[in-house]
């Protein structure tokens, strides 16, 4: 499912982002998020874990957040180079973020985003060359 999400207090939230939400038939779900450029809030990347309780809120509300593996997607941040990071939440509000290196894991985010790597390729030449 994707969703996109617009939050009307950009101080604390992202005002526009991308929600994927993946739903697995063990019960499992991914969520993840991605920054639209027309964005005029808060960074999605500053707004963890505000932004993944109003996600939840909106889309998943029977999920915890801690039920849930959340990813963060930045595709042109670094040009030629994808990202996609796992967020991890603390109990205490904390997070921090791990690359995911799975390429089976960021396909499937990436197609859940609705980006498409190769007119991404014929934007930035060097994309996805490591």
């Amino acid at each position: 499912m994707l969703f996109e999400l617009s939050f009307i207090d950009g101080t604390v939230l992202p005002a526009r982002c991308r929600a994927a939400v993946i739903l697995f038939s063990s019960g499992a779900a991914e969520i993840a998020l991605l920054e639209l450029p027309e964005n005029t809030g808060r960074s999605v990347t500053n707004s963890w874990p505000r932004v993944a309780e109003q996600v939840l809120a909106s889309v998943l509300p029977a999920f915890r957040i801690e039920e849930v593996t959340w990813y963060e997607v930045y595709p042109d941040r670094w040009r030629g180079k994808e990202n996609v990071s796992r967020v991890i939440i603390a109990n205490d509000g904390g997070y921090r973020f791990e690359y995911e290196q799975d390429p089976l894991v960021r396909k499937r985010i990436w197609e859940g985003l609705g980006l498409d790597r190769e007119e991404l390729k014929r934007k930035l030449p060097d994309f996805g060359e490591r």
